[in-house]
């Protein structure tokens, strides 16, 4: 199978309008500007760079109230030198159903996650079977906010 493509235009013309129009580009494709950089008045700005770094607390059932207390908590978020702050949950949770859930996140961990938004969830509750599914909007909440719910049993 032969086909024939005839062009139209002479190919002598072309090759100087393509060097043209990228050489009027350049000018415009080499010049840095970084539209993300905030402008800062002079008398703002300082010489000094905080480096922060991140925080684990790792809490446990018997020693959340201690570790996670809300003066605790109110240290970490005034430090300038913490990014973020990781709350962990470590060992068993299975002792935890539905009702305890509820309380645990309405009456305990929503008032510290609400004081800041340095504060986030990371890891695994390990609750007892089929009881986060019985309150799902607390499942979903923890979810939101950066924990994992049985995460060994999901396949």
């Amino acid at each position: 199978m032969k086909f024939y493509d005839k062009i139209f235009y002479n190919i002598r013309h072309i090759i100087p309008t393509i060097g043209i129009t990228g050489l009027t580009m350049m000018p415009v494709a080499c010049t840095k500007v970084d539209l993300r950089e905030e402008k800062i008045p002079q008398e703002q700005k300082t010489d000094t760079l905080i480096v922060q770094h991140d925080v684990l607390i790792e809490f446990t059932d018997l020693n959340k109230a201690t570790l996670l207390s809300l003066d605790t908590l109110q240290k970490y978020i005034n430090d300038k030198t913490v990014g973020k702050i990781y709350l962990v949950p470590t060992n068993h949770w299975n002792n935890y159903y539905a009702n305890t859930i509820s309380a645990m996140r309405k009456n305990f961990l929503e008032p510290r996650m609400k004081m800041s938004d340095k504060l986030q969830g990371y890891g695994d509750f390990d609750f007892h079977l089929g009881a986060a599914s019985r309150v799902p909007n607390d499942s979903l909440w923890f979810v939101e906010n950066g924990w994992t719910i049985n995460k060994q049993f999901q396949r």
